[in-house]
């Protein structure tokens, strides 16, 4: 089936020097309404089957492209200086479509970005690349990681958020359902973060950083917690208690994998890291589900 032309996007010259990609996601609606906020004109990369209204009201100026077809790059990209690059898949377990997305789809955007003369990229990617057994999606990012650390056409700088929480995470959801099990699950620690916070970090990284760190900037979450810990700290944010016995998950633990120890200093010292607590971020959550 062929789709129509959205007549929300629109030629991209002259509307500001900064793309973003994935902007319609969970992460980039909120990239868009902070830009707002700042009064920054910037431009949204869009497809076909974009959810287009998700961004309606931000100012985001709407320009149809799509990173795995690099020959629709070039107008998009025509006089922008920064990009953030927010576009990714979730949990999808099929290794060609993770590489399309974030390998091959960050290696297009990335050539069209040098010949168009763009100086920096910033780039979401995942916590998860640091896993000594990676999935086919942490793969993927350590991969474009990879390209980003080798583009020579400007700045790329790299940030490494973990698993992020707030309003329409899907984390969120499968911890509701968790919440409600009559366990709670064992699990080694991880340091989530609320979405809004990595948002922040991500547009001070495109508008305020000075020089590009020669390394990813690791945003560490304020809370170190276990799965049932986690679990436990949902279940509180929405009046419910949890009983104290445990049960292993198996797939769902091997998610929840322990991470190596990384710290928070680039982030704090380059972007002003300070991050929400984890029960703020879920209470805050919650409520808006209500």
């Amino acid at each position: 089936m062929t789709l129509a032309h959205d007549p929300r996007s629109r030629p991209a010259r002259g509307t500001g020097e900064l793309l973003v990609t994935g902007a319609t996601g969970f992460l980039g609606q909120r990239v868009c309404r902070l830009l707002k906020a700042r009064k920054v004109e910037f431009r949204a990369l869009v497809r076909l089957t974009s959810v287009r209204s998700a961004i309606e009201g931000t100012g985001a100026w709407m320009v149809e492209g799509d990173l795995t077809k690099f020959a629709s790059l070039a107008a998009a990209l025509e006089g922008v200086t920064t990009v953030l690059h927010l576009a990714g898949v979730v949990r999808e377990a099929d290794p060609e479509i993770n590489r399309d997305t974030h390998v091959h789809g960050t290696r297009n955007l990335l050539t069209a970005c040098q010949e168009a003369g763009v100086k920096r990229v910033v780039a979401i990617s995942s916590d998860t690349v640091l896993r000594a057994d990676r999935d086919a999606y942490a793969q993927s990012k350590a991969d474009a990681e990879q390209l980003l650390a080798h583009w020579d056409g400007g700045e790329a700088v790299v940030l490494r958020p973990p698993m992020m929480l707030g309003a329409g995470s899907p984390h969120l959801d499968r911890l509701l359902k968790l919440s409600r099990l009559p366990v709670v699950p064992k699990g080694p620690g991880r340091r989530p973060v609320g979405v809004d916070d990595v948002a922040a970090a991500a547009v001070a990284a495109a508008l305020d950083l000075t020089d590009a760190p020669d390394e990813p900037i690791d945003l560490v979450g304020p809370d170190r917690v276990t799965l049932g810990e986690l679990v436990a700290l949902v279940a509180e944010a929405r009046g419910a208690r949890m009983k104290r016995r445990t049960l292993k998950l198996g797939a769902l633990e091997r998610r929840f994998a322990p991470e190596p120890e990384v710290d928070d200093r680039l982030a704090r010292e380059l972007l002003g890291w300070d991050p929400k607590p984890l029960r703020e971020v879920l209470t805050a959550a919650l409520e808006s589900k209500r």
